[in-house]
């Protein structure tokens, strides 16, 4: 079993938000909270010490945990974030999960940690919600650090293209609720109507 103290814990919230019209969808309110507060809260329940990729909104985050910038100021996508987390990283595995998954619960992201633990030649293990990858809800040993720099170094930016580079484990959970990602108005309409 992996012990919660080596993971450090990353919430994605550093995009564009182009769908939302550049509003910051972390910070959105859903039911009374902001959107990025359910992942949060599920992702310190799995991680001795959490992080929040952001790119503005820093003291509103703060609020939060402490916050990571990538290099970048043209919003490179959630490689540049989870680079920039990587190396800071004082445990041997980075727990990622994004901004807009108000159902992601503990008990999901406990079985990436059983399962990585269970395939030592794994680099990382995805969820996958019986339909598709998530690739954004992965567990990675800091040890991908090198081969995420190469590929960034490289101009590619496409997360999935990195992680099947990566020698992977994938856990299946047959829940897609479970994964329901708020992408644009219209989800965070459905999901208020659930």
């Amino acid at each position: 079993m992996i012990n919660k103290n080596h993971i450090t814990g990353l919430l994605l919230s550093g995009g564009q938000s182009k769908r939302f019209g550049g509003v910051d969808k972390g910070l959105l309110k859903v039911n009374q909270q902001p959107l990025m507060q359910p992942g949060f809260a599920e992702l310190k329940k799995c991680a001795g010490e959490v992080f929040i990729s952001a790119n503005r909104n820093i003291k509103k985050y703060q609020q939060f945990a402490p916050v990571i910038q990538d290099d970048s100021r043209d919003f490179q996508g959630p490689l540049a974030g989870i680079a920039a987390a990587l190396q800071v990283c004082k445990t041997p595995y980075l727990l990622v999960i994004p901004c807009d998954m108000p159902n992601l619960k503990a008990e999901i992201l406990q079985t990436l940690a059983d399962k990585l633990h269970l395939s030592p030649a794994a680099d990382l293990c995805i969820a996958h919600d019986g339909k598709r990858l998530q690739p954004l809800v992965t567990l990675m040993k800091i040890s991908v650090l090198p081969s995420l720099l190469r590929f960034l170094r490289g101009g590619e930016r496409k997360l999935q293209d990195w992680q099947r580079r990566q020698n992977l484990a994938i856990v299946t959970i047959n829940n897609q609720q479970k994964f329901c990602n708020l992408n644009k108005p219209a989800d965070i309409n459905q999901y208020l109507q659930n």
